[in-house]
């Protein structure tokens, strides 16, 4: 069985530290190598999170203002994180999957441009073969669906903490 290490393969599994690792990698694809993916990671991450809180806030207040759960309650937070994590992860999917092709890239000691891996994925596979392992982004979406339930707990009693503060002042 072969198992991969920093893009080494081999019979004998044999653990490397971190620095034989990054070693390993400036050898034998050039310091270059250590930034694969940086540029559609940078490129992704803003419109990602733009499309996430949009999308988070328009169905918090839209649950809201339809009254058929309770205002501000966790299943509002709950739905409205889902909402937005499906959103989100189905319209930025292709950069990240651009992205991991590119950190795998290990056939030339040439760095794969952006251009010639999206070139590459849509003759491969069409529009479709950007959208594979979307599946696993969808998992993801749980976790921030917890993370925006205790987020909405904790500043709603912040805020009533400050409210509190401000009335007993006066």
């Amino acid at each position: 069985m072969a198992i991969s290490h920093c893009g080494i393969s081999s019979t004998t599994p044999k653990s490397m530290s971190i620095m034989q690792c990054l070693r390993h990698i400036v050898q034998n694809e050039g310091p270059r190598a250590l930034f694969k993916g940086l540029g559609p990671n940078l490129v992704g991450v803003a419109p990602s999170r733009a499309i996430y809180f949009c999308t988070y806030s328009q169905t918090k207040n839209t649950l809201n203002s339809l009254g058929f759960v309770e205002r501000d309650s966790p299943l509002v937070h709950i739905m409205s994180a889902a909402s937005a994590g499906f959103v989100s992860s189905t319209a930025t999917n292709p950069i990240w999957f651009v992205k991991t092709r590119m950190q795998l890239d290990y056939n030339s000691k040439v760095q794969m441009t952006v251009r010639q891996c999206i070139e590459r994925v849509y003759a491969q596979g069409g529009i479709a073969a950007f959208y594979k392992g979307i599946t696993a982004s969808y998992f993801g979406i749980c976790e921030t669906m917890v993370h925006f339930v205790i987020y909405e707990f904790i500043k709603s009693k912040l805020l009533e903490q400050r409210n509190q503060r401000h009335t007993d002042t006066k």
